[in-house]
């Protein structure tokens, strides 16, 4: 009696397995469109990548709460010459941090952890008409040594925004001045 009965469901089971699926699944969000982005990637080189978890400090809760696991990538960008920290989450990559690294921002070391930095910086993760919201942050990474690595791989890149951002204070400056004498000269010839 048993037997029968199991080679009946065993002969149903053998042509679900072997049956084709008809069914269609319509998208739940429409209008989207695909967007090619090579030519914006390739404009930016990593530089330093190390896996992490990132917090975010929520004033109203006054706790950490955890933003992402995933790599932070510090990259260049060849347009602006400046460097900036980026982390696309581990697993639906989405984008937690995109900040530039600031050259006055300080990492400092999060109090009962040497393999933790907290820092202050402007986050265009979720930024709206390219309005970034001020957020402090903390990174912890497996270890001190990799922590260490990264403060110092952060800092050298921070020195190197802050030579950037000067030299194009300069590049303002020079082109104020050079503004300034065409006035001058324009007036003189007025004058005369």
């Amino acid at each position: 009696f048993f037997s029968a009965r199991g080679a009946d469901i065993e002969l149903k089971m053998s042509e679900v397995r072997n049956a084709d699926s008809t069914a269609e699944f319509a998208p739940v969000v429409q209008g989207l469109k695909e967007v090619d982005n090579a030519a914006a990637l390739a404009k930016i080189k990593t530089v330093y990548e190390q896996r992490c978890l990132l917090y975010f400090f929520a004033k109203e809760k006054s706790a950490w709460i955890t933003r992402g696991k995933g790599n932070i990538r510090l990259q260049k960008h060849e347009d602006s010459s400046l460097y900036q920290m980026v982390l696309y989450e581990e697993k639906t990559f989405k984008l937690r941090l995109c900040a530039i690294i600031h050259p006055t921002a300080k990492l400092s070391a999060n109090e009962g952890s040497d393999r933790t930095w907290t820092f202050a910086c402007t986050d265009f993760s979720e930024a709206e008409e390219g309005k970034g919201v001020i957020q402090s942050c903390a990174i912890k990474f497996r270890n001190s040594e990799i922590a260490d690595k990264f403060k110092a791989e952060y800092e050298k890149y921070q020195e190197m925004n802050k030579k950037s951002s000067s030299k194009k204070t300069e590049k303002k400056e020079e082109a104020k001045k050079e503004e300034v004498k065409q006035e001058a000269k324009k007036e003189d010839k007025t004058a005369k």
